[in-house]
């Protein structure tokens, strides 16, 4: 049985989902680009590094990751019901593939399940998919002039991946010193660059599992 701070933070994880979904369905009405309310979704889904650490139990921190997971999914992939039409506003899916955003929710389940045990490196996780990744479309999709020669990816730009590494730093710095811990400027530093690296060089829609998945394994060796 789940016990009472697992209780108050599912309620509590839920009535945040809700209040940004709002307000990203709010900014969208009021004219709003979709991607402009995808982003924001994107940095918002951040939240869930802070929130994951209120759990007790790691199976109802799964449970409630995975059912994010499976709630996105039947959203943008059944859109075109009726019940999902307005709820899949937000993610200007005309501009993005479904992949891309289901993958992201993906992410959070497997890191959930992955690295309970390794607090800091999970937080981290969260925070550097929220931030770096997100950096890098935000600022890449607005201000990013020079493309990086990628024939598989024509999106990616320079000012995104740097973008991407300043919000990897910043992600994994903040996941650390929330987890009670400090990592070494140098292997800071380096998830960082894998963060830009993987991010610029990942196939459209798959840097939200393969930034994670190689930051991860380099953190658990260094941190």
């Amino acid at each position: 049985m789940p016990g009472y701070k697992d209780i108050f933070t599912t309620a509590i994880t839920i009535l945040v989902v809700a209040f940004f979904w709002l307000a990203a369905l709010f900014l969208k009405g009021i004219g709003l680009q979709g991607r402009f309310t995808r982003n924001f979704l994107h940095f918002i889904a951040g939240l869930w590094g802070i929130l994951w650490l209120q759990f007790e139990s790691p199976w109802v921190a799964s449970g409630i990751a995975f059912l994010g997971f499976l709630f996105l999914s039947l959203v943008i992939f059944f859109r075109d019901f009726p019940l999902f039409r307005d709820l899949a506003q937000p993610f200007s899916l005309s501009q993005e593939g479904r992949w891309g955003v289901a993958l992201y929710s993906l992410s959070l389940f497997l890191i959930t399940s992955i690295f309970w045990g390794e607090k800091s490196i999970g937080t981290s996780l969260i925070f550097s998919l929220a931030l770096g990744d997100g950096m890098a479309d935000a600022v890449g999709s607005r201000w990013g002039k020079i493309r990086l020669p990628l024939p598989w990816n024509r999106d990616k730009t320079l000012e995104g991946s740097i973008a991407c590494f300043l919000g990897g730093i910043a992600g994994i710095c903040f996941g650390f010193l929330l987890s009670g811990r400090t990592i070494p400027l140098i292997p800071l530093l380096f998830g960082g660059f894998i963060c830009s690296v993987v991010e610029g060089m990942s196939p459209p829609e798959l840097d939200n599992l393969f930034v994670p998945a190689f930051l991860g394994a380099f953190l658990l060796l260094v941190a």
